[in-house]
């Protein structure tokens, strides 16, 4: 939700400049179990990768059944650190990408 929140915020009629009123706190804990109940089903919406190696395995593999052969991943957005960020990286190219060449 941040990362939605954030685009419409800072793509909206206006641009803003300085700090943004968008929150950068977890969701509840129930909202997270929603979710992760939810993704990777066919009830879910096929334009995230989203969750641990597993998870992200059978998302890429839901984009290769409808015939996507290639994916542009947005792996820092709002509060997240750059070692957050490397490290999602590596786990990706090293727990995922290997499923699917």
């Amino acid at each position: 939700m941040y990362f939605v929140q954030s685009m419409i915020h800072y793509y909206g009629a206006t641009r803003p400049v300085g700090r943004t009123g968008v929150s950068s706190e977890f969701l509840p804990e129930e909202h997270i179990e929603q979710f992760r109940r939810k993704r990777n089903t066919s009830q879910s919406q096929l334009s995230s990768i989203i969750g641990d190696p597993c998870a992200a395995r059978e998302a890429v593999k839901r984009f290769v059944d409808v015939g996507v052969d290639e994916l542009i991943l947005v792996m820092q957005t709002g509060t997240t650190s750059h070692d957050l960020t490397m490290e999602s990286i590596r786990t990706f190219g090293e727990e995922v990408l290997p499923h699917f060449s």
